[in-house]
């Protein structure tokens, strides 16, 4: 249950930090669970944010090569959406598939 609540605030926090960089693959903003969640699931969620570092710089080195291969043809828009779903996410949200 935590890891799913985890995906999904960092989901939002990914999505929030790529806000305003051009590629959403790269930002130095950390992921952080949502101020709208109560207390203790807020906790929790970034205990497993901060268990699974998703915020590490081999996790963005990683969403920076998939966003790199998809804009040179590497990758097609469903590998992209299958491997590194957040970074679909954004691309999608921008505009940009």
């Amino acid at each position: 249950m935590h890891y799913f609540l985890a995906q999904r605030q960092f989901q939002h926090a990914f999505i929030t930090a790529q806000h305003k960089n051009l590629d959403p693959a790269a930002s130095s903003t950390p992921a952080r669970a949502s101020k709208s969640l109560n207390e203790s699931l807020g906790f929790a969620a970034q205990q497993t944010i901060s268990r699974l570092k998703l915020w590490s710089e081999e996790h963005q080195n990683t969403r920076a090569d998939y966003f790199a291969e998809f804009k040179n043809g590497e990758k097609s828009a469903s590998e992209l959406q299958k491997y590194a779903p957040f970074v679909y996410l954004e691309a999608q949200r921008r505009g940009q598939l």
